[in-house]
């Protein structure tokens, strides 16, 4: 009989607690604070002269680079630890934990990861491991 590797079972998300839940309407709270602050008529300013060619490049490469980060956490993660989670579930962790790093302080949209990661029952070690490595290589790419 030949001998299988078999893969940890990823369990499905469990039902998110009262905090969890709370947490869009943070970020929203805290997305609507920002725009009241914002200087529209000068935002304005700068729309009116920017090129559109430009705006739409800039827009499909972040797009692709974004993607393409999660993507490497997929395989990243697959190959550390054995742990499958599909590449679109990887790209739209990181898509979340990118957004809530940007309005708080000390990135705390990277623990997110690892959190989603745990609700899915991996290792948090594991899970923590995968972020930190990831967050290794782009400063290498830097």
């Amino acid at each position: 009989m030949e001998p299988t590797l078999n893969a940890p079972v990823i369990a499905p998300p469990q039902k998110p607690g009262l905090l969890r839940r709370l947490l869009p309407l943070v970020g929203l709270a805290m997305a609507v604070a920002f725009v009241a602050h914002l200087d529209v008529a000068a935002m304005v300013d700068v729309v009116k002269v920017a090129d559109p060619v430009f705006v739409v490049v800039a827009a499909v490469a972040m797009t692709i680079n974004t993607f393409l980060k999660g993507w490497r956490w997929h395989r990243m993660l697959k190959a550390q630890a054995g742990v499958d989670v599909p590449a679109s579930d990887c790209s739209w962790l990181f898509i979340e934990a990118n957004f809530l790093g940007s309005f708080t302080i000390g990135r705390i949209g990277e623990f997110v990861r690892v959190s989603r990661l745990a609700d899915r029952g991996v290792d948090v070690s594991v899970a923590l491991a995968s972020c930190l490595v990831d967050r290794g290589l782009d400063l290498v790419a830097l």
